[in-house]
């Protein structure tokens, strides 16, 4: 009897979190659909993009998914004040560096947005002086190739891994902190 409790409850979890994963994870592919300026929901990666979306809804759901191993109410609570001070600190680390590597750049019918590097290439200093980034990408071009040429390849991979990783710890908070409430209300209502 107490299986059959524990699989029906798990289904419930599954059921809650999983819906809640959904919606948040249909913000980064509408992002990527409509080209908005709601793409900053996902950060433009450059090559890895058609990665970054299937990498982050199997990180994200796993991580949906931990908070169903906690047995005890306090616990739970815990963790989900614990990974709500995470998704906090990782919501503000994704604001810093999407206005540090994110560049807007506007043309007509639409804007198109690019993550950069940190550094610039002794080419782009030599042709482009102080002239600012979105300058540089208007004469340029706005290609991964033309960023390459503008950008060390090793500040590109850097501040590319910092909007990966900030956006990963988002989205794995959230679910683990959500996860974690649905726990607590599902020990609350069993005696298992």
């Amino acid at each position: 009897m107490q299986e059959q409790v524990k699989h029906q409850t798990l289904a419930g979890y599954i059921v809650k979190v999983g819906s809640v994963g959904a919606a948040v994870l249909a913000m980064p592919l509408r992002a990527k659909i409509v080209h908005s300026g709601s793409a900053y929901l996902n950060p433009p990666l450059g090559n890895l993009d058609q990665f970054v979306v299937p990498f982050s809804i199997a990180v994200v759901a796993i991580w949906g998914m931990f908070p169903w191993l906690i047995e005890r109410r306090k616990t739970a609570g815990i963790a989900a004040l614990g990974s709500g001070v995470v998704f906090l600190v990782a919501f503000g680390a994704y604001f810093v560096f999407v206005s540090h590597y994110i560049v807007r750049i506007d043309v007509p019918d639409k804007a198109i947005l690019v993550s950069i590097g940190s550094e610039r290439t002794p080419w782009a200093q030599k042709t482009f002086g102080d002239k600012s980034d979105v300058v540089m990408l208007k004469e340029r071009g706005q290609s991964e190739e033309d960023i390459r040429m503008l950008w060390t390849d090793r500040s590109i991979m850097h501040a590319r891994a910092e909007l990966l990783g900030s956006f990963l710890a988002i989205g794995a908070a959230f679910m683990f902190t959500v996860g974690s409430f649905v726990r607590i209300s599902a020990l609350r209502h069993t005696k298992v």
